[in-house]
């Protein structure tokens, strides 16, 4: 998935209310609490993402969760506290179905499967991964260098 736009709508919509999609470097996680896969990668994502906020790289989790109280419990459990490093949220309309779905994230990134991740610089999707990642890899850090200086 090279050079794709990125389905955030019009240039100055926002992904939230803090992030601006056109500007910089995002990680997007779609994820959820049941997903053991998801479960397994975050300690190491939220490392990461501490270490390049201060490069402005943004790490935004988007939950399938039907709740805020199920990532809550996870959150306290694996890290003893909601983490402040990355930008959380949760696409409900995916979970409705119906006419409601085509208007997810899920739906607008042709997202197939939990845990998948999007590497965004200035609004374009550059790489998309399915599956877990393992955030310690040398060439992962390698990769969110080279777009922090792109």
């Amino acid at each position: 998935m090279a050079m794709e736009a990125a389905p955030w709508g019009p240039r100055g919509g926002t992904v939230a209310s803090e992030i601006d999609p056109y500007a910089g470097t995002m990680v997007i996680n779609l994820w959820a609490t049941w997903c053991e896969p998801c479960r397994a990668e975050l300690p190491d994502m939220f490392k990461l993402a501490r270490r390049y906020k201060q490069r402005d790289v943004d790490f935004i989790f988007i939950s399938y969760d039907e709740d805020w109280d199920t990532q809550s419990a996870l959150f306290k459990q694996i890290l003893g506290a909601m983490p402040r490093e990355v930008v959380l949220l949760r696409d409900p309309k995916a979970e409705a179905g119906g006419d409601q779905a085509s208007d997810s994230m899920w739906a607008r990134l042709g997202a197939t499967g939990i845990p998948e991740t999007f590497f965004v610089k200035d609004g374009r999707v550059l790489t998309k991964v399915v599956g877990a990642i393992n955030w310690n890899h040398p060439d992962i850090q390698k990769y969110l260098d080279l777009l922090v200086t792109r």
